[in-house]
């Protein structure tokens, strides 16, 4: 019947477990090549008790619930846990030779009290991440039901109060004396008592403003807070006058010549041009773009698109972000194929253009942070001497006029200096490794159980330019995604650096400059166009009206003198 109706088949009771079955076998399947066995299929060395509980923190609870959107049964779990649900604790660390290691118990059901217990399993890397988990409920499955997240807040709560530490690691316990029928809570009446609801934070955090009184603002707004910086702004768009002014403390001081020298920034791209003729320009930036110059910039930019000198000192500079489109505008003839264009992209590259927010760059923020702490706990006992700290913008000393801000460096004694650059791709959020390398926006390929980057890929021009500027030997290039992740190097590419250097000095030489320096003419011509637009228009309005209003003068004086010249008994009427 249904065949011939053109209807889909459902799947039979077989089939769903079979689905099943491969969707739980799958998740215990690390990096494709170590196959971990399922909790009930391990009869033995399940030990009960806190004492041998992996040290789980709130953030590593935080992070599993974030990549798996769940912070509803997050705070769900909280109170399961708070309510003394989670009953029958065990571990087990499967085998020596891994990390990986297994915490079950059984949590009973919020309100069916009385009805058997779910059994929950979580699968620890370490103590450093939770890898996956299951549960018996309905939603299960999903790995991050609020039944999972009883037992991680368990975990977590037993860790935090100590409970996992051996005796040798505890405080002594000699001569404490030990009351026996102890009461919990002393008696008092039935309308002194407080019925207090678990929450998912921490009791003791201060309560939060009272809202009693209206307030339109913000919470944001309330307690927002503005620098020195932002006062100076406001006195000198006011010319001192802002009543908000004469509420702002003033300090008198002293102020000390050698701090005011040390404070001193370098100059940007656009008080250079203000000070110097475009025939010199190219010596005037490497003068003010010393190696000390270059370390200060790079250290007052550590923070990136939430700074505003790293914007500034952008201005100008062909970034690793932009190279690639930069090349694109240039022949292999050194000549500029598209005007128009270039210069559109030369006003994005000096900030005339604003950045559009999208969900996918809030995503990429947001995720960054998660990228680099998985990448640092994998490498960091696999290197020696490893460290990988945040980077500002660095800014070339042989051509000042190219910069790039990579995400981490990173370096070590085997090797040597190299960089971090983390993409997590909004399209690919859901989806595994190889699921991703099947979408025609996949920026990688993968031969012989290894990754590279597509090579006319923008990334890899990126990476390239990245390399070039900071002087490292190489790139750790990370694909993260919450399900799963991969990390593969990119060596330094000289042949492709000769061939693309040339471009960018030719785009430079050719648009950027002229561009900086006739950008005042510029803003100017296109803000009196706008301007003188605006006043032909509404002059040819006006033309319009006067021309209407006289046509119907002349029109109102012929038919007034038409009815004087008609005879009395003409019936036309006007």
């Amino acid at each position: 019947m249904a065949e011939a109706l053109n209807l889909p088949l459902l799947p039979t009771t077989d089939n769903c477990i079979n689905e099943i079955n491969n969707s739980r076998r799958r998740k215990l399947v690390v990096d494709d090549v170590l196959h971990l066995p399922f909790p009930e299929d391990l009869k033995s060395n399940w030990q009960s008790g806190s004492q041998y509980l992996p040290n789980a923190t709130l953030e590593v609870i935080k992070e599993y619930a974030t990549n798996k959107s769940a912070m509803k049964a997050f705070r769900e779990g909280k109170n399961l846990q708070y309510s003394g649900h989670v009953k029958d604790v065990a571990f087990n660390n499967i085998v020596d030779s891994i990390r990986y290691c297994y915490v079950r118990a059984t949590v009973v059901p919020q309100t069916r009290i009385n009805e058997n217990p779910y059994l929950v399993w979580v699968c620890f890397y370490g103590s450093e991440y939770v890898f996956t988990a299951e549960c018996s409920c309905i939603a299960g499955f999903s790995s991050s039901c609020k039944h999972v997240f009883s037992l991680l807040h368990y975990i977590e709560n037993e860790v935090r109060l100590g409970h996992n530490k051996t005796c040798t690691g505890k405080k002594q316990q000699w001569d404490v004396r030990v009351e026996k029928r102890q009461k919990i809570h002393e008696p008092c009446e039935i309308n002194s008592v407080i019925f207090r609801r678990p929450h998912s934070e921490n009791d003791d955090v201060e309560p939060g403003p009272s809202r009693n009184l209206y307030e339109p603002r913000s919470r944001t707004d309330i307690n927002v807070t503005y620098s020195t910086e932002d006062w100076e702004n406001i006195a000198k768009a006011t010319n001192g006058n802002a009543s908000v002014l004469q509420f702002k403390k003033t300090s008198f001081y002293k102020l000390d010549i050698d701090f005011t020298i040390a404070t001193e920034y370098p100059k940007t791209i656009d008080e250079i041009v203000c000070i110097t003729d475009m025939n010199l320009f190219h010596y005037k930036l490497k003068t003010y773009r010393t190696n000390s110059d270059i370390k200060k910039i790079c250290s007052i930019t550590t923070d990136q698109s939430y700074s505003i000198n790293w914007f500034k000192y952008r201005n100008g500079v062909i970034t690793s972000s932009v190279s690639h489109e930069v090349i694109q505008k240039v022949s292999d003839r050194q000549t500029i194929t598209n005007p128009t264009s270039s210069f559109n992209l030369c006003a994005k590259i000096c900030e005339q253009i604003e950045t559009i927010s999208s969900s996918a760059l809030s995503w990429g923020r947001s995720n960054e942070e998660f990228a680099v702490k998985r990448y640092v706990r994998k490498n960091k006992n696999l290197h020696k001497n490893f460290s990988c700290d945040i980077a500002g913008l660095t800014i070339c000393s042989e051509y000042p006029f190219l910069g790039a801000s990579p995400d981490r460096i990173i370096n070590c004694t085997c090797c040597g200096f190299g960089l971090l650059e983390c993409k997590c791709p909004f399209s690919a959020r859901d989806k595994t490794i190889s699921e991703y390398l099947s979408m025609s926006s996949c920026l990688i390929v993968k031969s012989n159980e290894s990754f590279a980057i597509k090579l006319n890929h923008p990334d890899y021009t990126q990476v390239q330019h990245q390399i070039f500027v900071t002087g490292a030997n190489y790139c750790d290039f990370k694909i993260y995604l919450p399900k799963e992740s991969c990390t593969f190097r990119i060596a330094k590419d000289p042949n492709f650096l000769l061939k693309c250097l040339p471009k960018l000095v030719t785009y430079f030489n050719d648009v950027m400059l002229p561009y900086l320096y006739d950008i005042n003419f510029v803003r100017t011509t296109y803000t009196c166009s706008k301007v003188i637009q605006s006043l032909v228009s509404q002059v040819e309005k006006v033309e319009k009206q006067n021309t209407a209003a006289l046509q119907l003068k002349q029109l109102s004086d012929n038919y007034q003198m038409l009815s004087k010249d008609s005879p009395p008994s003409c019936k036309r009427k006007l």
